[in-house]
């Protein structure tokens, strides 16, 4: 390998060792052509078009979501897993991204590794916390995301067993007017009721049928496996 190209790997690993990065974001002259070049001495890895993993030794998926050093929070179902100890097992990792193109790469480079990777762009505000090296959705978050997307036992299990912290009363009331997609539901009815069923109270009931159901059995089967 040439001199060049052994100096411009030293400096890629310095700043991107063990994470993916495209070309834009390497302040390098002629960068495009180097990562090209090292790609092609297999010195690093093309990922998609423009991106490239730069190897390190990583564990599983979750040492590369700690290593990788691009903006990205750790969301829904994968964050609700963290919050009620893997209650519900899945083997789906759900993150957030800030880049339409940083989403297909980790899409694909994690499918490249055998780890299906969910890699949602969103351009609104994401609340998260840093714990262990990951962003991770803070817990109310999560809880009402995954309520949106019909993932009962998620957003009820991480309410369950986080039930000592959290305070259902404002989350109830800043989420109250919000509503699931394509049911007239509200999402501060579904945590009320929820709430209230975890906790083995009686409480009006929801009158979609569908959704009710669904909770209902979330709620059960919480509660005799937590």
């Amino acid at each position: 390998m040439k001199a060049y190209l052994i100096k411009f790997k030293k400096d890629l690993d310095a700043d991107w060792k063990g994470s993916l990065v495209k070309v834009n974001q390497v302040n390098r002259p002629n960068a495009k052509e180097c990562l090209s070049k090292l790609a092609k001495e297999g010195a690093i890895e093309r990922v998609a078009w423009g991106w490239y993993w730069v190897p390190a030794k990583i564990k599983d998926v979750w040492d590369f979501l700690r290593k990788d050093k691009n903006f990205k929070v750790v969301a829904d179902q994968t964050a609700a897993s963290l919050w009620n100890a893997d209650f519900v097992h899945r083997d789906v990792f759900v993150v957030k991204v800030k880049d339409k193109s940083y989403a297909k790469a980790l899409v694909k480079f994690g499918a490249s590794r055998g780890w299906q990777i969910d890699a949602e762009y969103t351009n609104e505000r994401l609340d998260f916390r840093i714990i262990d090296g990951l962003r991770i959705e803070s817990m109310e978050q999560t809880i009402v995301d995954c309520l949106k997307r019909y993932a009962f036992m998620d957003a009820y299990a991480t309410l369950y067993f986080n039930r000592k912290e959290i305070k259902i009363s404002p989350l109830v009331q800043r989420h109250y007017w919000e509503r699931m997609p394509h049911r007239n539901v509200r999402i501060g009815q579904l945590l009320a009721y929820g709430w209230a069923k975890l906790n083995g109270k009686h409480t009006r009931e929801i009158d979609d049928w569908f959704i009710r159901e669904g909770v209902d059995e979330a709620v059960e089967k919480v509660i005799d496996i937590g």
